[in-house]
């Protein structure tokens, strides 16, 4: 008898372990219990020794959350063409954000997310000497570099490409023509759109065309009780 027999895992007639069927997708073994058709999901090759509680507080709480899951997933099928119903109406209606019942206790809200976004050449062209102080720029610097390549002094392994990140590339001997390849430099501006905006309305700055590019709104929703009651 073995220890998961003792242990009152699986009856003695059980055959224990089940290994993936060729040509399956589910690529784990199968570990029986004495729960009727229940088994553990285990690893090809693997026996788990786990005792008969604990199998059955696993199974007890994998089964609620499965069943939740799986209303929830129904639910959310459930709520796409109404969420889109919700956004298109309030999209449709100027100033229209919501409704909310008495009877049934809730408040829901559909607010517009409105996003701007900058074409940096163009606010440039426009700010002239102002631009610094409306554009913050990050610079990112992306260095990718083979270990083994070769240098003039020798192949780069880890301790010089880590020196390289402080001492430059090029005193490990990279031709300076070659570092295109290897770094890589990309320049993020943030906009400070109310320091833009005051510009605009002291008429400091008048953008040209296509330098701020109007993004259609994303909408969200929010549900919430209308009353809260003193037992919620």
């Amino acid at each position: 008898m073995t220890a998961e027999q003792r242990a009152g895992l699986m009856t003695p007639e059980d055959p224990g372990k089940s290994e993936p069927k060729k040509g399956s997708r589910d690529r784990f073994a199968t570990q029986s219990t004495e729960i009727p058709g229940v088994s553990l999901r285990i690893e090809p090759g693997v026996e788990v020794d786990i005792l008969k509680q604990t199998i059955k507080e696993f199974f007890e709480t994998a089964r609620i959350f499965a069943s939740n899951k799986f209303k929830l997933d129904r639910i959310a099928v459930q709520q796409e063409p109404m969420d889109k119903e919700i956004k298109t109406t309030a999209e449709a209606h100027n100033g229209l954000r919501g409704v909310q019942s008495e009877a049934d206790n809730f408040k829901l809200t559909v607010i517009p997310k409105v996003h701007v976004d900058y074409n940096l050449p163009l606010v440039k062209e426009s700010a002239g000497p102002a631009y610094s102080s409306i554009v913050h720029e990050d610079v990112i610097v992306t260095i990718s570099v083979p270990v083994g390549v070769q240098t003039k002094k020798g192949p780069a392994d880890s301790e010089k490409l880590q020196q390289a990140l402080t001492n430059a590339l090029v005193r490990l001997g990279f031709e300076e023509t070659d570092l295109p390849k290897f770094v890589n430099v990309e320049v993020v501006g943030r906009v400070d759109e109310k320091r833009l905006i005051e510009m605009e309305e002291k008429k400091q700055i008048t953008l040209v065309e296509g330098a701020r590019i109007e993004v259609p709104p994303s909408w969200a929703i929010t549900v919430k009780p209308l009353n809260e009651s003193p037992e919620s």
